[in-house]
This record gives structure tokens, C-alpha cells and sequence, in this order.
């Protein structure tokens, strides 16, 4: 039993015809009513949104410290990892860009990896209905 969820009911009646006299106490002149129980159910609640966490990973050509020389890396495998468990992972595109939608709120770590090149992790803050951007340069495998 989970003891913190809480479930909204949302009532609505038409008193004019919801109330109906009991047609032998109507007749002895004793006011008596019967009240239908109308369907409940609870009120649909909107899907909690995601978030997306997009961006570009670079080889940094060996000049970390100059971005204008960087090239796109292609396949380079980037994973968004939330509370120690991978929420989802996606390969980078000929212009080295990815994006991995639907990521649920939270902050999260992003990790980008590649064959001959050093895995680089970045932190994210995914809010729901935005685009985190997070750029990797990642340095070759010695």
C-alpha cells in the first residue's frame, strides 16, 4: 500500500433534478427526497511532462583550449543517467548532434563516449517543456 498518494474527486450535480420525492412520502405530505448517487470518478490529471537533453559532441583536435578547430564526432554514444540508472541512450548524427527526449525531471548525468577517445560526463537540470543543451569535447585516448 503506498500511504502518500492522493487521488482529487470532482463532484458536479444538477440539484434541480437530482433530487426526487418518494412518491408515498410525498403523498403523506412528510417532504422525503431520495438523492441519486451520481458516478465518480477521479479527475484526469494532465501527463506529467519531460524534458529533452540535447547537444553536440566534439573532438576537441587536440586543442581543448580552441573550440573553432573541433570536429563533429559521428556515433559517439551519449547516456542520460538519473539516480545511478540509465534513463535512456542515443548515437550522435553526421554533425555530431544528438537528443534524447522525454527525459523526466530531475537533475541528471549526461555521459558521452567513443571509440578512442576519453568518456566526458556533464551535469543537466531537465525541466519539464525545455531543452537542456550540454556540448562534450571530448580529448583522445592516450
Amino acid at each position: 500500500m503506498v500511504s502518500d498518494v492522493t487521488t482529487d474527486l470532482m463532484l458536479d450535480v444538477d440539484v434541480s433534478r437530482s433530487f426526487r420525492p418518494i412518491p408515498a412520502s410525498a403523498q403523506a405530505g412528510r417532504g422525503r427526497f431520495v438523492l441519486p448517487v451520481p458516478p465518480v470518478a477521479p479527475r484526469r490529471q494532465p501527463p506529467r511532462r519531460a524534458g529533452t537533453v540535447a547537444g553536440t559532441v566534439w573532438f576537441d583536435a587536440g586543442s581543448p583550449a580552441d573550440p573553432l578547430d573541433d570536429v563533429p564526432i559521428t556515433g559517439a554514444t551519449v547516456t542520460a543517467v538519473q539516480g545511478g540508472a540509465d534513463v535512456t541512450a542515443t548515437a550522435t548524427d553526421a554533425a555530431g548532434a544528438y537528443a534524447i527526449p522525454a527525459c523526466p525531471p530531475a537533475t541528471t548525468r549526461c555521459a558521452a563516449e567513443a571509440t578512442g577517445f576519453v568518456t566526458a560526463e556533464s551535469p543537466a537540470t531537465i525541466v519539464a517543456g525545455n531543452a537542456t543543451n550540454v556540448v562534450f569535447r571530448l580529448s583522445p585516448a592516450p
